[in-house]
């Protein structure tokens, strides 16, 4: 099964939403949008503000529709390539799904964007249960979290507690191994999870319900890291093999009809 590098950047993995939806009318107060020099980490998208210090424009929509890179399609090479500073506040504290419908406006405001939907047969993985009894694996454990709702990480970390979702713990170990660890997330969470990793749409035909706590470790692309040296023979198993021995899953191959965000029209915007 051919994979494709894994970027160091957590998605933000939520059901897709590329329909319209309703925020009550609620919109960013004020909105700062000014050109970066590269990629810089950290930023919100809870509370009252929603803060992207150094993002491309594709990551931002992917975040707006909430969907992730295989399902977006169209638009400029820029949209990939440079760097935005994005610092919007709303007067009042939004949910997650009311911050995305926020971001959606300021995308169409600033940027112009707009978009269209269609439907496409394209390869997908199905992510299914491999033991006959339905059980999950020994890295599939109760989930130790809080489900973040409209409060900001900020204050959770000062609770000292961990926000549940995909955003969890990712990187790169010099043996050539690839370590997630994700906080409560369901099996269709894990699903979109999969998707920037394998290049194709993952559906969730597990039939578990429940979210779960989630450590995964499979042979990584080292070669990528800067300064890093060459990478020798990994001890660490393929995907396929690491999602059937540490979360009891695997990847099936199939067709199906996959929902895609197409890009009509997008521009660079007047920096404020």
């Amino acid at each position: 099964m051919p994979l494709k590098p894994l970027g160091l950047v957590a998605l933000l993995v939520a059901p897709l939403a590329l329909q319209a939806q309703d925020a009550h009318n609620q919109t960013f107060e004020v909105a700062s949008v000014r050109p970066q020099s590269g990629v810089a980490g950290g930023g919100s998208s809870t509370g009252t503000r929603f803060y992207r210090p150094g993002s491309t424009l594709r990551q931002v929509i992917q975040f707006a529709y909430d969907l992730s890179r295989v399902r977006l399609e169209g638009g400029p090479e820029w949209i990939g390539t440079e760097f935005w500073a994005i610092d919007a506040r709303s007067l009042s504290p939004a949910t997650a799904d009311e911050m995305r419908v926020m971001v959606k406006g300021l995308l169409a405001d600033r940027f112009q964007l707009k978009t269209r939907v269609e439907s496409r047969e394209l390869p997908v993985f199905d992510l299914r249960v491999t033991r006959q009894d339905g059980t999950l694996g020994p890295n599939a454990t109760p989930p130790n979290c809080t489900r973040i709702g409209a409060r900001s990480f900020e204050s959770l970390r000062e609770a000292g507690e961990i926000a549940c979702g995909p955003a969890g713990t990712v990187g790169y170990r010099l043996d050539g191994t690839s370590y997630h660890r994700l906080y409560g997330v369901t099996m269709s969470e894990l699903s979109r999870y999969l998707e920037p990793i394998t290049g194709r749409v993952v559906r969730d035909r597990t039939g578990v319900t429940g979210a779960f706590d989630i450590d995964l470790i499979f042979a990584g692309d080292v070669g990528r890291l800067r300064g890093a040296p060459p990478a020798p023979l990994p001890d660490a198993v393929p995907l396929p093999t690491a999602l059937a021995e540490q979360l009891g899953l695997r990847l099936e191959s199939a067709t199906g009809s996959v929902g895609v965000l197409v890009i009509e029209s997008v521009s660079r915007p007047t920096p404020n």
